[in-house]
């Protein structure tokens, strides 16, 4: 079987949304060249670490409170 599933690992470390929005950026980018499927699935450890973290600050906050709701988010990285 032939496992075309690509997994990208963005540490956040610090309060800087750069090493964020760029990992973003290239996952966007790759299955925007993608032949296949176009899923992205953001992992995170729990939900409660979206708010008040580097990663709202870098996704904004109405993204966020969707995500922390559990509501699948069909967003583009314009809208970041």
């Amino acid at each position: 079987m032939n496992n075309k599933v690509k997994r990208f690992f963005f540490p956040d470390e610090g309060p800087e949304t750069l090493q964020i929005i760029q990992g973003l950026a290239l996952v966007d980018e790759i299955s925007k060249k993608s032949e296949s499927s176009k899923d992205v699935i953001l992992l995170i450890p729990t939900r409660q670490n979206i708010q008040g973290t580097t990663l709202e600050t870098a996704l904004g906050k109405e993204i966020s409170k969707e995500l922390l709701k559990g509501y699948p988010q069909n967003f583009q990285m314009e809208d970041i």
